[in-house]
């Protein structure tokens, strides 16, 4: 017949008959033009698509709009995106990485950190994002340098912290640092940094915490070592975009993004908000 065994079979399998299992092509037939009838694509009401672009509007990605149950998927989400952008419109704009690609742009190179440990020595929890408490910690770049967002997220759990900071001084984001992990210092184990002079007071970090060599550096130029936090500063920078001057942003507007954050469902955790993610993961524990 020139059709591969597992072919046949599979039809064979789905069309015999559930009576006496014989298979019978003419009643074959008939099923697969009634499951070919049934097909096609599925109504979307308005009330969808206006909910849709709500949740573009307030910074959700298209992963996670799919698991809101409003009968758009992900790729079609994706597929309404692009065909409303092919007629001139700007939907596209609040999508996460819907703007132009940074190109690298390295002013300075990076300062000294003493005791550096390259993230090859972390501990493999770590990167098997097994177990809560392992961090990855980032700064997020204000208007001409003069203020700044320490950003810090939970491989496992995709739980979030924002702070802002007047300046990057070593002394003023290692502070931050402690002030930030001590309400986690219980479940507290590794933070990965990049290779910036600003996380240089590491070890004192540690030490204040009770957990020395616990600081872990990136690969230089490799993001990818600490994606979780590269992709939480995507998710930012569509409520503050390159320019913005967090001076004037008060610190209660970063707590309400902080909670926004942690409120919105993954598929990475499961379809389960991070501080739900979380509290499951406590409890099994």
């Amino acid at each position: 017949m020139g059709r591969a065994p597992s072919t046949i079979s599979r039809e064979v399998q789905r069309n015999r008959c559930p009576v006496s299992s014989a298979y019978d092509h003419a009643a074959a037939q008939v099923r697969a033009r009634e499951r070919g009838a049934s097909r096609g694509p599925r109504a979307r009401t308005s009330e969808a698509l206006e909910s849709l672009v709500w949740l573009l509007g307030e910074g959700f990605t298209a992963g996670q709009i799919a698991l809101f149950g409003i009968g758009v998927s992900e790729r079609t989400c994706y597929r309404l995106i692009f065909s409303d952008r092919q007629k001139g419109g700007t939907l596209y704009r609040h999508l996460p990485r819907g703007r132009r690609p940074r190109r690298r742009c390295c002013r300075w190179p990076p300062g000294p950190i003493p005791n550096r440990r390259d993230i090859a020595e972390s501990p493999a929890e770590a990167n098997e994002r097994s177990e809560v408490g392992h961090g990855e910690g980032d700064l997020v770049e204000g208007l001409d340098a003069q203020s700044f967002l320490l950003v810090l997220r939970d491989r496992k759990s995709r739980l979030c912290m924002i702070e802002r900071l007047l300046n990057k001084r070593s002394d003023t984001v290692t502070a931050a640092l402690i002030r930030l992990l001590r309400v986690f210092v219980k479940t507290f184990r590794s933070l990965t940094l990049d290779n910036g002079g600003e996380f240089a007071g590491h070890t004192a970090m540690a030490a204040a915490l009770g957990r020395p060599d616990s600081v872990f550096f990136a690969r230089p130029h490799r993001a990818c070592d600490k994606g979780s936090v590269e992709q939480l500063n995507g998710l930012i920078r569509p409520r503050y975009p390159k320019r913005s001057h967090f001076r004037t942003v008060p610190q209660v507007d970063l707590d309400a993004l902080r909670n926004h954050l942690n409120g919105c469902p993954m598929h990475v955790t499961g379809g389960h908000a991070p501080i739900n993610f979380l509290d499951q993961l406590r409890k099994s524990s």
